[in-house]
């Protein structure tokens, strides 16, 4: 169980598409589901419902004894972080001028976004709730950032790995894009321990060792999992918040997920390096000046010695995937060269079997547009069209020609201005061609555009009838 994810539906996607990757690591099902309410996770943890859980730090904290394993976030290096608070560059403040200013936070669960700065104001002697005019959730760092960017409120806070500018101005940039120079730090926080997974003991002890080990490799192996920790926002996890050194696997591996190579033209090995330091059993020290296919074994020599061979007899660099190892555990690899100036070339062959299985997850989600029926479309706020599906073009052939003047994209943009209809699940229904179409706008909160399903409902609305009376009259007797 995670967090509350505060409604993005991005990070139910990358939750759903980590439940995949986990799943193909561990060979048992893997589901992950999404707390409504950090009480609904406080009551899981207490009640022992839940194998693991990836909760604040103060949770980890708490929960720390009663649990098998805590792991730790690890972001640029660090298990620990810093809460900085912000302002606006052109109407900078500072802690002892706070009086009457409104301050914007993710939400009370936020340890950054809220618990940590109040802490740090409270033991400076500064009461929030006597100093600011008003205090307000905005529910993400991005809502909260830009709230004060649009003069909605004064100051914020965000997380840092470092109590420095250059540390917050990658964060800001994150989160607000070019927008990250209209705005400050000025203050900051002690440091904390980061944000974790606890592994509880509802976890059998040998699948535990397996999804530590899985968490632990997952954004390190150069399997190109790495953007499936993006539900974190981390680079990876370290036991007991110990970076190094790094967890050893607790299974005995048969295959390298990440090869580096320096070869020559004749096909000789110079250098090698692997995770493990190991290639085949033999330790890479002694593959220097060992035959590529000597060093890469019977199954890959064959389709890398002839990407390299290829590639230094044509001058350009390559690609090959191919399957290798045992049948009951063959795995996908992915072989590239690129040719140097010295006359040898540097070779990378990445495990690639679980991205590849996850590509078919994004199929399958983006089959959903392409496949339906019914016109899905996104404009953005000034009625531009950035996506339609095929069934979109078909039923609205204008979309594009007309822009914000289309009926449909006109219905969308009237929602998005109304203060009465909300961003997600507004429904409208509009008239195009003597058809009636309801509109159902499903925008994620921080979305800069509008998203809609339309759906033709000609037979089924009062309004229908009276089209179909109206055509009845207008027909020659």
């Amino acid at each position: 169980m995670t967090n509350p994810a505060f409604g993005e539906v991005k990070e139910h996607v990358r939750a759903e598409l980590l439940a995949v990757a986990l799943t193909r690591r561990l060979r048992v099902p893997v589901t992950i589901l999404s707390a409504a309410s950090q009480e609904e996770l406080i009551e899981a943890l207490t009640g022992n419902t839940v194998e693991a859980a990836w909760v604040t730090a103060e949770l980890c904290d708490r929960f720390e004894k009663d649990a098998r394993v805590v792991l730790r976030a690890v972001r640029s290096g660090s298990t620990v972080y810093h809460a900085a608070f912000v302002c606006r560059a052109d109407d900078p403040v500072s802690l002892d001028a706070l009086d009457g200013l409104k301050a914007a936070w993710v939400t009370r669960a936020s340890t950054a976004g809220y618990l940590l700065p109040r802490a740090h104001l409270k033991e400076n002697g500064i009461d929030p709730q006597k100093v600011f005019a008003s205090e307000r959730e905005y529910g993400s760092y991005r809502r909260a950032l830009t709230a004060v960017l649009d003069g909605e409120a004064d100051v914020t806070s965000v997380y840092c790995t470092h109590p420095d500018d250059r540390a917050v101005r990658a964060v800001l940039a994150e989160h607000v894009g070019r927008r990250e120079n209209e705005l400050v730090p000025f203050a900051f926080t002690r440091s904390t321990p980061s944000d974790g997974v606890l592994v509880t003991h509802r976890m059998p002890e040998d699948l535990s060792d397996a999804f530590v080990d899985a968490l632990v490799s997952l954004g390190s192996t150069g399997s190109g999992l790495l953007p499936h920790l993006g539900l974190f926002d981390t680079e990876g996890f370290a036991v007991d918040g110990h970076v190094t050194p790094p967890l050893p696997s607790t299974s005995p591996r048969t295959h390298e997920p990440l090869l580096m190579l320096e070869v020559t033209a004749d096909g000789t090995c110079l250098r090698a390096w692997s995770p493990s330091g190991k290639i085949n059993g033999r330790p890479v020290a002694q593959l220097s000046g060992r035959p590529l296919a000597e060093v890469l074994g019977p199954d890959a020599a064959s389709p890398v010695c002839a990407l390299a061979s290829e590639s230094f007899r044509n001058r350009m660099g390559g690609r090959i995937d191919y399957h290798a190892g045992p049948e009951d555990d063959a795995r996908w690899y992915s072989a590239e060269i690129t040719l140097g100036a010295l006359g040898t070339a540097a070779l990378i062959i990445r495990d690639v079997t679980d991205s590849r299985a996850l590509e078919e997850e994004l199929y399958r989600l983006a089959s959903y547009p392409l496949l339906t029926p019914d016109p899905v479309l996104e404009i953005d706020s000034d009625g531009g069209l950035i996506y339609a599906n095929r069934a979109a073009h078909d039923r609205f052939p204008g979309l594009v020609a007309q822009g914000a003047d289309h009926p449909i994209s006109s219905a969308l943009l009237a929602v998005q201005r109304s203060p009465k209809a909300g961003r997600n699940s507004a429904l409208r229904e509009v008239e195009v061609d003597g058809r009636v179409w309801k509109i159902t706008v499903l925008s994620p909160p921080d979305a800069d555009y509008i998203r809609a399903q339309v759906t033709d409902v000609t037979e089924h609305t009062p309004r229908s009838n009276r089209i179909r009376s109206t055509d009845f009259l207008r027909r020659p007797s």
